[in-house]
């Protein structure tokens, strides 16, 4: 089936609803996971049961550089704009 973003607002839906986490959550919870209070860490335990962020389907990350929405320098390579591609020139 086709994944859509569903709002949900009845706390006991949404509650039973997969957390998930965004890269500044993960950020967040590895520095808790080192902080080392002593107690067991269960990673995913904690952002099912914490997570503000939730869905039935985890939204696939954005490549870097999706968001500039400035005019492309045509000095720059193309490879400096889009990292993950390369072209021969580029090498």
């Amino acid at each position: 089936g086709y994944k859509f973003q569903e709002v949900v607002r009845d706390k006991d839906r949404r509650r039973a609803m997969k957390g998930f986490e965004c890269e500044h959550c993960r950020a967040f919870y590895e520095a808790l996971a080192k902080g080392g209070s002593g107690k067991d860490f269960n990673r995913e335990e904690m952002v099912c049961q914490h997570s503000r962020h939730r869905s039935n389907h985890a939204p696939d990350l954005t490549p870097d550089g999706f968001w500039e929405l400035s005019f492309i320098d045509s000095q720059k390579s193309p490879s400096q704009h889009f990292p993950g591609t390369r072209r021969d020139e580029d090498v």
